[in-house]
């Protein structure tokens, strides 16, 4: 599929965007471990050991488990239970992407999860290959039953009002499901395969067949309960059970021993590696900075919205705290405000390239950011970033 460059709302013109870093913290190994050589990023590392809990602090926890009724938010809770399609690829080298800022997910990103792989025969129509021999939790209803191309079949069917779901139309929790596709049909032409059709071609279709919130949620487990809205029935294919939510405090994911993936970076290793993963919701940032410092908590980062958006917070963390591994991430901040670039004046893109220059983002990054402030202004992907969707800086 010919690879196009950045496709912005037509009606919305970004400005004025300041990429400032938020950091990811994870204390380093305090014991001499063997070392083996990251295949994504030619570094070596301490290799991966089995076993333990893993504590991260997070900010706020979703009202529920469903990606129905909170998209994107429910992610905090339901992420490593149910699982997607397809994936960005781990294993990739850093020098196509080093994880550390927002990108389009392409099909050059991405590897496939539930689905082995894919492929597009024609403009309108996307082939999804199930994976084989993947089953869901041990648990009712589902109770380790094989997954297949009808448990495809079904999410997409509820996710866009079709089948049994048509007389509900598609009404996928706030609507990001389905980033507008204009879908045909949905079917399981055989046990491992899905075909998708669409109405009219739509050239955002990998991105938006990669990159979207769908995940499979359990068929039995919707039929018996109506939702995926209570914790303590989610039931998925992941590498992890949610063993415990409670209210106001904590979330604790049990390893499913039966998971069927491999390390992508390890294929020898069997995945997960942890025993247990426990969020505990610390909302105030002093006192998650006071949990890492006293090693209350081992990680804080995009899940459950715990980056350190400050960089003194940083800074103070990093001279308390040196053993402490930091790593900025690059995302949009508040401030940010679009304008309609059909009207005059912003219809010349003189008058676009003009209020661009009149901001010293040089400026900005260096002294208020401390050289943490990423100046180039970004679209919906990051310059340098894979795919072709976005034109470099240099050549406005």
């Amino acid at each position: 599929m010919e690879k196009s460059k950045t496709r912005i709302n037509q009606s919305l013109l970004l400005t004025f965007i300041l990429m400032v870093a938020a950091f990811w913290v994870v204390p380093s190994a305090a014991i001499a471990q063997e070392m083996v050589e990251d295949p994504a990023t030619g570094q070596t590392w301490t290799a991966p050991e089995y076993g333990g809990t893993l504590t991260q602090a997070v900010v706020v926890f979703p009202p529920s488990c469903s990606n129905w009724w909170n998209l994107g938010w429910s992610n905090h809770l339901h992420s490593g239970v149910i699982e997607r399609l397809a994936f960005a690829d781990w294993a990739k080298s850093r020098e196509i992407w080093d994880g550390r800022v927002y990108v389009v997910q392409t099909p050059e990103m991405s590897r496939g999860n539930l689905a082995e792989s894919w492929s597009m025969p024609d403009a309108t129509t996307w082939i999804w290959n199930i994976r084989k021999g993947v089953n869901w939790h041990d648990k009712a209803p589902m109770n380790g039953r094989q997954f297949d191309a009808k448990d495809v079949e079904w999410n997409y069917h509820r996710y866009f009002g079709m089948g049994e779901f048509k007389e509900a139309g598609p009404s996928a929790g706030m609507g990001g499901i389905t980033f507008g596709m204009e879908i045909a049909s949905v079917t399981a032409t055989d046990q491992w395969t899905i075909e998708i059709k669409l109405k009219k071609p739509d050239i955002d279709m990998p991105g938006k067949m990669l990159n979207n919130y769908f995940v499979a949620h359990a068929p039995e487990q919707i039929e018996q309960y109506g939702d995926a809205k209570d914790c303590k029935t989610l039931v998925g294919t992941g590498p992890f059970e949610l063993a415990e939510v409670v209210e106001g405090s904590s979330a604790t994911w049990k390893k499913n021993p039966k998971y069927w993936a491999m390390d992508e970076k390890f294929p020898q290793n069997r995945l997960p590696y942890i025993d247990e993963l426990k969020s505990l919701l610390i909302p105030d940032m002093a006192a998650r900075l006071a949990g890492l410092r006293t090693g209350k908590i081992d990680m804080m980062g995009n899940t459950g919205d715990a980056y350190i958006n400050s960089v003194d917070d940083m800074q103070s963390l990093q001279r308390s705290r040196p053993d402490i591994d930091i790593w900025p991430a690059y995302i949009t901040q508040g401030g940010v405000f679009f304008l309609n670039w059909n009207l005059p004046p912003l219809d010349d893109v003189r008058v676009r390239k003009a209020l661009q220059m009149a901001v010293d983002r040089e400026a900005i990054a260096k002294g208020f950011f401390k050289g943490f402030g990423e100046p180039a202004p970004y679209g919906i992907a990051k310059q340098d970033g894979p795919g072709g969707y976005s034109w470099p800086y240099e050549d406005w």
